[in-house]
């Protein structure tokens, strides 16, 4: 895979039936190595929805693959508002998927979402008030962003 990745004359932006891409397949699978493969390469689209509306960050928090997340939280031309057609975001998928196992994992994502797209985290978390721990969530990641804050003014 990362000698194809090497060729100019490789689309990585071609779709399948479902209109997903090898980007949005390696972030459901969990491929860690392709995915920062593609990044690499200045023509992935990585805001390119399937017939589902999901992007590659969706897809990664839905299957709970904080890693490739992470990767994907770097990048400034991640939109992190995009919705797929069940009304989502990846933020919100995050949410139902892996609040459970990894909770601060999903409140440092949200406090950067909140961070990068100057939001309050009730807005955030709006569309997601039916998991059962929205209000939690909502204050862990107002208190993340108040540490931030203060580690910030520290320096």
């Amino acid at each position: 895979v990362g000698l194809l990745l090497t060729r100019d004359d490789v689309d990585v932006n071609l779709t399948d039936g479902n209109g997903r891409t090898g980007f949005h397949r390696a972030c459901v699978s969990g491929h860690t190595e392709i995915v920062d493969l593609l990044l690499a390469r200045d023509d992935v689209e990585v805001n390119l929805q399937d017939r589902t509306g999901q992007t590659g960050f969706h897809c990664a928090c839905i299957h709970g693959h904080t890693e490739i997340i992470n990767l994907l939280l770097a990048r400034d031309d991640l939109d992190l508002k995009l919705k797929d057609n069940f009304d989502k975001t990846g933020f919100h998928h995050a949410c139902e998927q892996i609040y459970d196992t990894s909770p601060l994992f999903v409140v440092e994502i949200g406090a950067l979402l909140c961070t990068r797209l100057n939001m309050h985290p009730s807005e955030l978390v709006n569309n997601a008030s039916e998991h059962s721990d929205a209000k939690i969530i909502v204050e862990e990641i107002q208190r993340t962003l108040s540490r931030n804050r203060k580690k910030s003014a520290l320096k």
